[in-house]
């Protein structure tokens, strides 16, 4: 059934009494107003005071571009208040978390104009507290800060006379202390090279990379220039100083090196299955045939045995007395982004034919020793017998073969004749063990020694003392039975005693020449000068 507004508003002020409802705001409202006047009465009777400061972490320094800020108990007079800072900062002081428009604040802060000064110690003093109602706390709040050093590279993810760095890789570098935008570092290698530098949002972490690759095995230094922001704290900041902090010697990873490559040598076998390069370090696993090249070809195929070892297998036997070069070029790469700075070249040669590389005595050679051992060295291992059987000596002369490695050697068993011409020969034929038979003679041609007869004539010292050849005169008769002595002989050889005019004195050839007894200075002999 319908019904007006009226109606229905009728029935609620039949069930509440319009007088019992005003009686009810009333008492809220006086309510209301009895708390907030005992809740202003109580602030206004207790004392303010300095609730908290951001400097109250003492174990840490204090940010050199940040705002101080100081929290109140309870809302604030600003009129009266005395904020200072010692050393004084030029800067300047506002007031927010307001309860009344530009009235009461709960919180004062400082912004400086400038950063603050970097590892100093300042003290900041609150005075002349009033509250709302002008109450004020006659006690002084005091409270020291240090702000930060200047941060500073403190570790370097090198360290120091390293000697394998990576060409391409990144120096990190870390600092001391929080930087926050106050430094800024200025980095340049010597060897000169170009860098690229990254930090991170906070510039306490920088990369230092190479823009493009350091050469290898070389020595470099890193140096770093600190620079100092502390202009306008308004305005973006200028480098005011700068100064060198850190420096660090290092040098770059050495290029890769083969420690060793088999085979080698003149004498390889053809039933060789592979050729091996061993390198100093770890390599790219990489197909390396690019970089590789065998002259002339051989079939077969590159892998990787290990990061280190690189194997050729033959497809194939080898052919023989065929001479190889294989070159690795430049540019191989390594597994940390070295290379191979040069062409690197590796010989070796199949096994041939027999030939002798060494003979004894040479051809021709004269005076060889009667107890001489003819000596035939051979390029490679041979059949003894086959050698043996080759082997033939003019004049017939009897004696024996003996071995060492592959060296034949042939000793006559009662020596040889002494002035006597021998030729010893080895004729074609002779067989190998793993390579092909001899095609060519050896022959070597020699003269032994001639035969001596030795005298033994006795001994008899001079009697004078220009006398020498009188006296071997004299032991050479006396030996033959002939006793004579040395005035007999000069007695039959003569005196000649004219005396030196210039070059000119006597006939050596007719008579002696001088004084046998060496007294006459201004005359020379020519018999029994070398006495």
């Amino acid at each position: 059934m319908w019904q007006s507004k009226t109606s229905k508003k009728s029935k609620i002020d039949n069930l509440i009494p319009h007088s019992r409802v005003k009686k009810i705001i009333g008492i809220i409202l006086v309510a209301f107003f009895a708390v907030l006047i005992l809740t202003i009465s109580f602030l206004s009777l207790v004392k303010p005071k300095v609730a908290s400061t951001n400097l109250t972490n003492t174990s840490e320094s204090f940010g050199l571009n940040q705002s101080i800020e100081v929290n109140f108990s309870q809302p604030i007079r600003r009129q009266e208040i005395e904020l200072t800072i010692s050393p004084a900062i030029n800067g300047s002081w506002h007031f927010t978390d307001s309860i009344l428009k530009k009235h009461l604040f709960k919180k004062a802060v400082f912004t400086p104009d400038q950063y603050l000064t970097p590892n100093t110690t300042y003290t900041i003093t609150v005075s002349n507290f009033r509250n709302a109602l002008g109450f004020t706390n006659p006690a002084v709040f005091n409270q020291t800060f240090t702000t930060q050093p200047v941060p500073t590279i403190a570790s370097s993810s090198i360290h120091p006379n390293q000697t394998d760095v990576g060409i391409c890789d990144p120096i990190i570098l870390d600092l001391d202390h929080s930087n926050n935008g106050i430094v800024d570092f200025l980095f340049s290698l010597t060897p000169e090279a170009v860098l690229t530098v990254e930090k991170d949002s906070k510039g306490n972490n920088y990369s230092v990379k190479p823009t493009d690759c350091l050469a290898q095995g070389i020595s470099y230094t890193l140096t770093a220039e600190r620079i100092l922001n502390l202009s306008n704290y308004q305005e973006r900041p200028l480098p005011i100083s700068r100064e060198t902090v850190f420096s660090l010697n290092f040098t770059t990873k050495s290029p890769p090196a083969v420690a060793s490559f088999t085979p080698q040598g003149t004498n390889v076998f053809v039933s060789t299955k592979q050729l091996s390069i061993e390198f100093a370090e770890s390599m790219s696993t990489a197909d390396p045939s690019p970089y590789i090249s065998i002259s002339p070809p051989i079939a077969g195929t590159w892998s990787w045995e290990t990061p280190q070892k690189l194997v050729f297998s033959f497809t194939h036997s080898l052919p023989y007395a065929t001479g190889y070069t294989i070159t690795l070029a430049k540019g191989l790469p390594d597994s940390h982004q070295g290379f191979l700075q040069t062409d690197l070249q590796f010989h070796f040669s199949t096994i041939g034919h027999v030939a002798v590389n060494q003979l004894y005595p040479t051809n021709g050679a004269k005076n060889i020793p009667a107890s001489a051992t003819i000596t035939f060295t051979f390029n490679q291992e041979v059949d003894h017998t086959s050698a043996e059987q080759n082997f033939s000596i003019s004049p017939q002369t009897p004696g024996t073969f003996s071995w060492s490695g592959n060296k034949l050697s042939f000793k006559p068993t009662h020596g040889f004749n002494k002035d006597t011409s021998y030729s010893a020969n080895l004729s074609p034929g002779i067989k190998s063990i793993h390579g092909l038979d001899s095609l060519k003679a050896y022959l070597t041609t020699f003269r032994t020694e001639e035969s001596s007869i030795i005298l033994n004539v006795k001994l008899d010292y001079q009697d004078k003392a220009l006398s020498c050849e009188a006296a071997a005169l004299k032991m050479a008769l006396n030996y033959k039975g002939a006793s004579v002595s040395e005035n007999d002989i000069m007695a039959i050889i003569g005196f000649d005693p004219t005396i030196r005019q210039n070059d000119i004195w006597g006939d050596p050839d007719i008579a002696f020449v001088g004084d046998i007894n060496g007294k006459l200075h201004r005359l020379r002999r020519t018999l029994g000068s070398d006495c």
